[in-house]
């Protein structure tokens, strides 16, 4: 097959007048689809990120302490109660007819942890005294989503205080970072693709990935990540092709777009730096004179990215991820070792684990693994190269950390931001399959499943359902079958008791129960009468 498929050389660079308009009819209506469910996917991951981002709007801080940011703290109220506090929002909630901020003043009410999705830093309030805290998941994706929430402020005021237009407006944020990216893979694919088949790409990777049914969903990781990387391919593609090594100012220009590109989705993910890595890896072998711009280009986010790490961590290298990491591994494993899968165990679940597999999900990439050895084969795909590297990079990377499943997720999470390089690496097979009617069927096929899955997955996934389903009659001695619990784990390669089957089946009790945990988080962040 490959053989067949390598004998066609690549089209050559159609015209792109129209390309823009395409690019933002694309982007509009994925957009649409990610809202049609009017809700957003409920996870403690997107916390940290929604609230860095509702923090910098509000205060311009990227850091939270307890008595500014008392929601994201666990209380106890001091002997002789001695009573766990839950629910306080602000130092005017009322606890037994007196002010949280009166009762910390004197002692009497004090933190005693905070929610996983922050993390203890080096520092502490100049004028209060208290530790400083983090988001676990760095600051990349709250600083990517607060120009969105800052427009949503000018109509919902204080959004600290308006959890609607607060947790509405992260899911819009991310819905617009995940439809910006497909824009960007239709715009690199017209490299070489007709516009119907380079819209094609990106509306199989909008619709039939799980950039549909998780990234668009909430303001994880996620979305800011794969528009940068889809931007960084996107000026990697037109740098490549805009003039001869070495020439024109514009080239080096695009070069160094690409570097800023790529280092901002390691900012916002950090595990994607391998894309940034394979680039320059690849720059420096064929294009030395561009690895310079490229490099110029990424300095300055990479700079501030280790700049907040070493003013927060006490080194550039170090993340709230790292730090947070081994009691997370500890808990789910029995060891603290943050690389301990087995690689071949990881490889096979985040492949082809039947609630996790990502050919079982979106098995309409697979057409990009295949592309992904045709771009070696001919030398107008070269672009292609690094990012196949950095696409295996990150596969390895992802299938050696301790929770290669992700934990409570659907689908294959943890490597999600591959899909828009994997569509992008399909290009160079695009033009084998629509050329038998036989294969345009198989691939129609793989591609309504794929979308098929993300529709159940956006409208009726909920974290609860099959992550945690319960076992034995109804009742206090109901047992929750929680797939982080090792003896569980087994669920994750069951065909008989697997996620995407449960919710087609439980589809309609999925989504009431879907609707009813946002009604229910919304709820959770609403201040009382007086706060």
């Amino acid at each position: 097959m490959l053989a067949a498929m390598r004998n066609a050389p690549p089209p050559a660079a159609p015209r792109r007048s129209r390309d823009g308009r395409w690019a933002l009819l694309i982007a509009a209506a994925l957009c649409a689809s990610y809202g049609a469910n009017r809700d957003f996917l409920v996870g403690s991951d997107a916390v940290g990120n929604v609230f860095v981002a509702a923090n910098l709007v509000e205060d311009g801080r990227l850091s939270f302490t307890p008595t500014r940011d008392p929601a994201h703290f666990e209380w106890m109220l001091r002997p002789p109660d001695g009573q766990p506090v839950d629910g306080i929002l602000s130092g005017d909630t009322l606890l037994g007819g007196v002010r949280a901020a009166d009762l910390w003043s004197r002692g009497l009410l004090v933190p005693t942890s905070s929610y996983y999705h922050l993390t203890p830093s080096r520092r502490s309030d100049p004028a209060t005294g208290e530790p400083v805290f983090v988001n676990t998941f760095g600051p990349g994706a709250g600083i990517a989503a607060a120009p969105v929430l800052a427009a949503v402020r000018l109509f919902a005021g204080d959004l600290r205080r308006h959890p609607e237009a607060l947790w509405y407006g992260a899911k819009l944020a991310a819905s617009l970072l995940v439809a910006a990216s497909a824009a960007f893979v239709f715009l690199a694919a017209r490299a070489w693709l007709s516009p119907a088949l380079a819209a094609l790409v990106a509306l199989g990777y909008g619709l039939g990935t799980c950039v549909f049914s998780v990234s668009s969903q909430a303001l994880w990781q996620h979305p800011a990540a794969e528009c940068f990387l889809a931007l960084g391919a996107l000026l990697l593609v037109r740098a490549v092709g805009v003039a001869p090594v070495g020439a024109a100012l514009r080239e080096r220009w695009w070069y160094a777009g690409a570097g800023a590109a790529f280092a901002c989705a390691a900012a916002c993910r950090p595990p994607d730096a391998v894309f940034a890595l394979a680039v320059a890896g690849w720059l420096a072998v064929v294009r030395p004179r561009a690895l310079a711009a490229y490099l110029a280009g990424a300095a300055p986010f990479a700079a501030a990215l280790a700049a907040y790490n070493a003013y927060f961590f006490g080194a550039p290298w170090s993340f709230g991820q790292t730090a947070a990491g081994p009691a997370i591994a500890l808990s789910k494993t029995g060891s603290p070792d943050l690389w301990q899968t087995p690689l071949l165990t990881g490889l096979a679940g985040t492949l082809l684990s039947p609630s996790r597999g990502l050919l079982v999900y979106s098995p309409v990439l697979g057409l990009g693994l295949a592309g992904a050895a045709l771009a070696w084969r001919r030398a107008g795909w070269a672009p292609l190269r690094p990012l196949a590297v950095g696409a295996a990079l990150l596969l390895l990377v992802e299938s050696k950390w301790f929770d290669w499943w992700g934990g409570w997720a659907y689908g294959y999470r943890r490597v999600v931001d591959l899909a828009p390089i994997l569509a992008l690496l399909a290009a160079p097979a695009l033009g084998w399959i629509v050329a038998a009617r036989w294969r345009r069927a198989v691939f129609g096929g793989l591609l309504a499943w794929s979308v098929l899955v993300q529709v159940v997955g956006a409208f009726a996934y909920e974290p609860r359902g099959w992550n945690a389903r319960r076992e034995g009659p109804a009742g206090p001695a109901q047992l929750a079958q929680d797939i982080d619990d090792p003896r569980y784990r087994g669920r994750l390669w069951s065909w008989s008791d697997a996620q995407i089957p449960y919710y087609l089946a439980h589809f309609a009790a999925a989504r009431a129960e879907r609707e009813e945990l946002v009604r229910t988080s919304i709820d959770r962040w609403r201040p009382g009468p007086g706060e």
